[in-house]
């Protein structure tokens, strides 16, 4: 049976309303739509945040495109181990090669109307004002000689790809006190974490 939604009628099996407005549901879920987007891809609901006057999930995108795309932290890259697991849960998500990000730029990895940050975008963010939640420190796959090469930096420094280019990264580091840092030596053989802002 169809409902009323502000002179409009949905099928609360498949939609919601809010207000006057009536949305698909999320993986057979409602979510905020004020400060939760659904992924339409693979049905996964993201939670987001208005700083600066834009939209940033503030928490890190888990799109494997079914089990090919992105690692899950500690998982055998040599293996092409790209199916799920733990490590990829609780805002963590996947940690993806350069390859995968550069193609289709700016959006990206991200879904329909969001994209990957420029180096810009981060800049602009004031680390006073950033909520908690917004940092998360999802290490990484280093394959720089002058660091240990492998997985690592789990729990203490997150570092996010930019659509600049593959050698302009975002870092989060809590070691001191929490802080952004924007350094230019990564490699294409890194393995980073994504994070998209909306258009």
């Amino acid at each position: 049976m169809l409902a009323d939604c502000g002179g409009g009628y949905y099928n609360p099996a498949t939609h919601f309303c809010v207000g006057n407005s009536f949305y698909e549901k999320c993986n057979g879920l409602e979510y905020n739509i004020e400060t939760e987007m659904c992924d339409k891809r693979d049905q996964k609901i993201y939670k987001f945040a208005k700083i600066g006057g834009k939209a940033w999930m503030i928490e890190n995108l888990n799109y494997s495109g079914n089990n090919t795309l992105g690692y899950c932290y500690d998982a055998d890259i040599f293996a092409a181990e790209h199916k799920d697991l733990e490590t990829c849960n609780d805002r963590y998500g996947r940690l993806y090669r350069w390859a995968e990000v550069s193609a289709n730029l700016p959006q990206s990895l991200c879904p329909e109307g969001w994209h990957i940050p420029k180096i810009a975008e981060w800049q602009s963010l004031d680390i006073g004002t950033l909520p908690n939640t917004f940092f998360i420190y999802s290490g990484n796959y280093n394959s720089n000689p002058k660091w240990t090469v492998g997985w690592g930096d789990r729990g203490d420094r997150g570092f996010y790809w930019t659509s600049n280019s593959s050698s302009d990264v975002a870092m989060m580091d809590r070691v001191g006190k929490t802080k952004l840092v924007l350094n230019s030596d990564a490699s294409t053989a890194d393995i980073f974490s994504v994070r998209c802002v909306k258009n």
